[in-house]
């Protein structure tokens, strides 16, 4: 009958460091399953703000230019419409402003 005892004794101590294996082998999965979903959560918040971002129309063009001398150039691929004061400078020019244009020169920078 002592062996028996002995026997169940052992059996039941071997359970009992079987049931703890199981137990932090269950904590680690759980902690790894948890890691996955908030992980998989980012990405889906990821992936909503992209397809968002690209399903919006471009509303700013980039179409200014910087020249070496530092003027802009606002629309250089097109003619822009002319503005109002653009519209008065088109009509026949005095001699007094026409004078004053002709008076400005530009050099090239690349000529020596």
């Amino acid at each position: 009958m002592e062996t028996y005892f002995s026997t169940q004794s052992k059996e039941f101590q071997e359970l009992k460091n079987q049931t703890r294996l199981l137990n932090d082998s269950l904590a680690k999965l759980t902690s790894n399953v948890d890691s996955t979903f908030s992980h998989n959560k980012i990405l889906e918040t990821q992936i909503s703000q992209l397809t968002h971002k690209v399903s919006q129309p471009k509303t700013n063009k980039m179409n200014a230019i910087t020249v070496r001398n530092g003027r802009q150039l606002e629309d250089p691929i097109g003619k822009a419409k002319p503005s109002e004061d653009e519209k008065e400078s088109n009509e026949p020019q005095g001699e007094e402003t026409r004078v004053e244009s002709e008076k400005t020169s530009y050099t090239c920078p690349l000529q020596t």
